[in-house]
């Protein structure tokens, strides 16, 4: 009877019955999902229970294998019976629990995932700490797979990218088991997740033009270093913040060379990883004088708006560390005014009618040039204390930038999607 198999086996402590089940194909038979309810599975749950006191590890993972094979044939696995495999492998030494790895990762993306996908979170860290790091990075990737949303895709309407697994677990892998891969694995791990971004960063791009490298980051992320809620629920937030910290932790714990990551990070074609690289410059005050000095002189740095935020935080942070000449580089950029200056002019006339009078167009470019002078105000020249002190006075305080938000799409049609009431 049922009941009497299951009281047995929900009892039953001792490793040395496996060879005897086996013996009975006992093992050959997990119960499938019927009509919707996936059934608990005794045999399964007892492997967990004993896998770690079994005499012999290759025998139990040999009977784990021998159910994940009759799964592997199942159109809908039983995911409780997967997720016992999982826990069942977390309690055998590393060079067992790596022979299950080529099963489990084809169930990542499963439907039912749910139930066990955390799971193997935990066994790639398992892995990773027993020295298996190949092992672990296979695991890791389809974890960590992202996708464009399908146009019916209701959870994900407003979403460019999204994650293969639910995104409270996409999170809860990476911020809670990454740190310890991340420590066991080094370099190679944040190679993996700068692939994964590279491609939800593709997906983002503001056109298809070949030379296309701007992937609206600065709207789905706008500042390196900060991450709101709203942002957390971005997978590409989630994984512009994992590869930051793994980069700061590879230069600060894990012996990189912060040049190498730099150089890196700017090789790769999108402006997410230009962002980067400059963050890495600003928090390293150790960072080479003549590594920061060669990118705050670079002018496409300094003109370009979607860079705005990092180079001026690093402007700030290392303008005082800049020889004369290199100061008085990016100073006669700023004495030049804005580049932009004669669009504005005809942008202004042709909303409000009119030319603007000079006095305005002055205080417009005076203007430009007290928020572009702001970051450098620690170790400005001499003659160009008098000037910031009298633009302080005319101006105050540069206000902070508003943050820029994404587009997204939006419904349309004859009928609001919503009621009166609910709007």
């Amino acid at each position: 009877h049922i009941q009497h198999y299951r009281y047995f086996f929900e009892r039953l402590q001792d490793p040395a019955w496996i060879l005897a089940f086996k013996s009975k194909d006992l093992f050959k038979k997990p119960p499938p999902i019927e009509q919707g309810v996936i059934p608990h599975w005794a045999a399964s749950e007892y492997l967990v229970r004993v896998a770690d006191r079994a005499p012999n590890p290759s025998i139990v993972m040999d009977t784990l294998l021998e159910i994940a094979t009759v799964l592997a044939k199942q159109t809908d696995p039983n995911p409780f019976v997967i997720r016992d495999l999982i826990d069942a492998s977390l309690k055998l030494p590393g060079d067992q629990a790596i022979r299950i790895v080529p099963k489990l990762k084809k169930w990542v993306h499963l439907v039912d995932g749910v139930f066990f996908v955390r799971r193997l979170g935990h066994l790639v860290v398992h892995l990773a700490q027993q020295g298996k790091l190949a092992e672990a990075l296979v695991l890791i990737s389809p974890l960590l797979a992202i996708e464009r949303p399908a146009r019916d895709d209701s959870e994900s309407l407003y979403q460019q990218v999204k994650p293969r697994i639910r995104l409270f677990d996409y999170r809860e892998i990476v911020e809670e088991r990454l740190p310890s891969v991340l420590q066991a694995i080094g370099l190679p791990l944040f190679d993996n997740l700068c692939n994964i971004l590279q491609k939800a960063a593709k997906l983002s791009r503001r056109s298809h033009a070949s030379d296309e490298w701007d992937d609206n980051s600065t709207f789905w992320h706008p500042i390196i270093g900060e991450q709101d809620e709203d942002e957390r629920n971005d997978v590409r937030s989630v994984l512009v913040s994992a590869s930051r910290e793994a980069a700061e932790y590879l230069v600060r714990d894990g012996g990189e060379d912060l040049r190498a990551l730099v150089d890196g990070l700017e090789s790769r074609p999108w402006l997410i990883f230009r962002r980067l690289a400059l963050h890495l410059l600003r928090v390293f005050p150790t960072a080479p004088r003549e590594l920061v000095a060669t990118r705050l002189t670079h002018e496409p740095l300094f003109r370009d708006r979607s860079l705005r935020t990092e180079y001026e935080l690093l402007l700030r942070a290392r303008f005082v560390d800049l020889n004369p000449e290199e100061k008085q580089v990016i100073l006669g950029w700023i004495e030049v005014g804005p580049p932009d200056l004669d669009q504005r002019i005809a942008r202004w006339t042709e909303s409000t009618g009119r030319h603007p009078a000079p006095e305005e167009i002055q205080r417009y470019r005076r203007q430009w040039q007290w928020e572009r002078l702001a970051p450098c105000r620690n170790g400005l020249p001499v003659e160009w204390q008098d000037r910031n002190a009298t633009m302080a006075a005319e101006f105050g305080e540069p206000e902070p930038r508003p943050a820029r938000i994404e587009a997204r799409s939006v419904a349309t049609g004859e009928r609001s999607p919503q009621s009166e009431e609910e709007l």
